[in-house]
């Protein structure tokens, strides 16, 4: 098993005053915390205490909301829906669904554009009966194209990165799962 994150008491000091500051300014903040799932392992003080040390900073503001998202569904239920952790019940859990086939085609062409590639139709339809339009799967594999050396991806090209995602044996599938 992993031993928890360590975060410094500096670090988590400058974390406090700055979320402490939109209170302090009297000004209404949304303050995003992405990937927040990650933090369940975090410790300052001892194992695993940065959940009742972050409530308690937060517990008493009026201006600011906080937005907090994760890939990793399970892990952001047991902090905010087990009633075991300091921040459960702090959030309202809502889960985003897979893209609509034209947003997820759209997402993939913008996300190789910013690269300057392209993908064909049939490699887009390709990957999106493949992914069912899962955003993270969306881009994790647009990731991997955009690094490709080739400027024009094609159904191989898909396939091949589609293998890498979905085999079971490789070392790609144990890390996204």
């Amino acid at each position: 098993e992993k031993s928890p994150e360590p975060v410094t008491k500096k670090i988590y000091d400058l974390l406090a005053k700055t979320i402490s500051l939109p209170e302090k300014l009297g000004k209404k903040y949304i303050i995003i915390l992405d990937e927040f799932q990650v933090t369940s392992a975090y410790r300052v003080l001892k194992e695993n205490d940065f959940h009742a040390l972050f409530r308690r900073e937060i517990q008493n503001q009026r201006n600011v909301c906080y937005l907090y998202t994760g890939s990793s569904i399970g892990m952001m239920e047991k902090i905010f829906a087990n009633p075991a952790n300091p921040l459960s019940g702090n959030a309202d859990i809502l889960q985003l669904g897979s893209f609509e086939e034209k947003i997820s085609d759209e997402f993939i062409k913008k996300g190789l554009q910013s690269s300057n590639k392209k993908i064909e139709k049939n490699a887009l339809k390709i990957l999106f009966e493949s992914t069912a339009g899962f955003p993270a799967y969306l881009n994790w594999i647009g990731l991997r194209l955009s690094e490709s050396q080739k400027r024009n991806m094609g159904e191989q090209d898909v396939k091949h990165v589609l293998n890498q995602m979905l085999n079971p044996a490789s070392p790609i599938y144990q890390s996204i799962l």
